[in-house]
């Protein structure tokens, strides 16, 4: 009796909850917890806040003089894009999901201490800043290319004979 006790506390001891013992369900979470200390959420906010910009623009056109319903407006974009970006949304689910499918447990788990290493820790501290900073780089090298754009689709037109009315 009392050995069969001690065998019934040893197994329960070494038993688990099924959704501990899931290998994939603890990747996911694994994935997730990296997304988090990535700051995924925080350039989801970052790239919302440039479609808000866009929608912005959109809103001005649409109502042009009505300074209410365009306040209204962005208060409800401002809303959507914190519900959409927050760790257990849609959007974050469906990141997380492309992260798992391209990236095994071993370079989810690197990843994850490299985050938590002091270089992973400066990079989160500065990557909104960097994004910004990028952003404006992006802007002046797409203004600088165009010149250069309109040139080659002059000549491509040329080449094939066609005149721009």
């Amino acid at each position: 009796m009392q050995r069969a006790f001690v065998f019934l506390c040893l197994a329960l001891s070494m038993a688990q909850p099924t959704w501990a013992a899931d290998p994939a369900l603890k990747k996911f979470q694994r994935v997730e917890r990296m997304l988090e200390l990535s700051g995924a959420s925080v350039m989801a906010r970052h790239m919302a806040d440039v479609m808000a910009a866009q929608m912005f623009t959109v809103l001005e056109t649409s109502y042009p003089n009505d300074d209410v319903v365009r306040a209204i407006a962005i208060e409800e974009i401002k809303k959507l894009i914190a519900q959409e970006s927050a760790p257990d949304s849609y959007f974050m689910k469906q990141l997380a999901s492309t992260f798992n499918k391209h990236f095994s447990d071993k370079e989810i788990r690197a990843i994850i201490a490299f985050l938590e290493s002091p270089a992973g820790r400066k990079l989160q501290t500065n990557q909104a800043l960097m994004a910004r900073e990028n952003r404006e780089i992006a802007k002046a090298w797409g203004k600088a290319m165009v010149p250069e754009l309109m040139r080659r689709i002059d000549r491509a037109l040329a080449e094939q004979d066609i005149k721009m009315q």
